[in-house]
């Protein structure tokens, strides 16, 4: 609830989704006076385009009459989620909503990972849970970005908490590439994921190789690809070791393989 049009009373920002049968589910951000009476009648629609956005109460807040929203790319119905993430501002002027501030455009990283400074690009974080695989939007500059993990992995509408992540040196097997990532919860708990990124939609997509805290593993140090192998140095309770991985015979994971 807040202010939006400049005359007395809040106005109500909600969403309203379409749903199918098909995997397509649009979402427009909507805001609608409310009556004396409680009655509703539509302002508007804030945003004029389908965007891939979360639409929480973390990633769409009011300053002022102007309504900011996390967004992520152009809406897709299928396929892994874009991740070039914007906040845009959008009021209401002249009868209508309309951006004031904010990027116009989304920006698609190059297809050859080696080209692409992952300290400064958008990608696809992949985390590893019991029987699901969730990807989080990661959006760095000068190495560092953010990500909102779910507190519960398999429910989507509940709260997350967002987590700073860095990103360390990059080493290349063909056309993926291995980077270890650093997360630091806001209570300041640190802990740190091995992806493995390869090419499966605009963005790179990541696939969690090794994360600390399992396996024994209290860090994970460095991460050196050669050949068609990729080296990976890790601090357990026992020491330093050398743990090798390479990519199974029989599908696109990796595995490891030697210590």
């Amino acid at each position: 609830m807040a202010d939006l049009d400049g005359k007395p009373g809040d106005e109500l920002v909600t969403t309203l989704k379409c749903e199918n049968d098909g995997s397509v589910h649009p979402t427009q951000l909507l805001a609608l006076k409310v009556a004396g009476d409680g009655s509703l009648s539509p302002l508007g629609f804030v945003l004029d385009q389908n965007v891939t956005a979360p639409f929480t109460s973390e990633t769409v807040a009011v300053d002022n009459g102007v309504v900011r929203v996390t967004v992520f790319g152009p809406y897709q119905s299928d396929g892994n989620p874009p991740c070039d993430r914007q906040v845009r501002g959008y009021a209401y002027l002249d009868g209508a909503f309309r951006q004031v501030d904010g990027p116009t455009e989304f920006t698609k990283p190059p297809t050859n990972f080696r080209e692409i400074d992952f300290r400064n690009a958008g990608f696809n974080m992949g985390r590893s849970n019991p029987d699901q695989t969730n990807l989080y939007c990661v959006k760095t500059v000068d190495g560092v970005g953010e990500a909102d993990l779910l507190n519960d992995y398999k429910d989507a509408t509940k709260d997350r908490t967002r987590y700073s992540v860095s990103v360390g040196p990059v080493s290349f097997v063909d056309t993926e590439a291995f980077a270890i990532l650093t997360l630091r919860s806001p209570s300041g708990e640190v802990s740190q994921t091995l992806q493995r990124f390869y090419q499966d939609g605009d963005y790179p997509l990541g696939e969690e190789v090794l994360r600390s805290g399992t396996e024994g593993v209290v860090s994970i140090d460095r991460a050196k690809a050669r050949g068609a192998v990729v080296t990976v140095t890790v601090t357990t309770a026992g020491g330093t070791r050398d743990w090798t991985y390479r990519k199974s015979a029989t599908s696109q994971l990796w595995e490891r393989v030697g210590s």
